[in-house]
């Protein structure tokens, strides 16, 4: 039973993460998203005992650090030339 509820938590907080990650309006809030799902893929790895899943937390955080530098390699230089993160209020 505690592995069902585990697995059912794990899916869900992918499926929460994943739509902040998607439905991001602005660059905060793609970033928060990319880096919940990172802590997400590390910690799921440290709830089980499987090698099998174990493995698949690792790859996930190489994978993951792999993409956190082409997230910063594309969106670095581009920050001079953006005027705002979306978070002013038009008034």
């Amino acid at each position: 039973m505690k592995a069902a509820t585990t697995d059912l938590c794990v899916s869900e907080s992918f499926m929460f993460f994943m739509l902040i990650l998607v439905l991001a309006a602005n660059y905060v809030l793609l970033f928060v998203g990319w880096k919940a799902l990172a802590s997400r893929a590390t910690c799921s790895s440290l709830l089980f005992s499987e090698k099998v899943r174990i493995g698949s937390g690792k790859k996930a955080f190489i994978v993951n650090r792999i993409g956190d530098f082409g997230f910063h390699a594309r969106h670095v230089p581009a920050l001079p030339h953006i005027r705002h993160a979306g978070l002013h209020t038009t008034v």
